[in-house]
């Protein structure tokens, strides 16, 4: 008896007959996503008829333009 492919089936999920997905559970933590704020806002510089736009911090934000909760 010669080997054929043909008789050999392989299920693809590696089981024999069992349902696909039905092995271990692997249970799904929520991902916390964390909002991240600048610190220091920026405000252009002069206009130089659009070129480049160059941003330099401001000093000592007031708490209102930092937004802190």
């Amino acid at each position: 008896m010669r080997n054929d492919p043909a008789d050999t089936q392989v299920s693809a999920e590696g089981g024999g007959g069992d349902a696909p997905g039905a092995g271990a559970e692997i249970p799904l933590q929520p991902v916390e996503k964390t909002m991240v704020r600048q610190a220091v806002p920026l405000q252009p510089m002069e206009d130089d008829g659009g070129a480049d736009i160059h941003l330099q911090p401001m000093e000592s934000p007031t708490p209102e333009q930092v937004d802190i909760p």
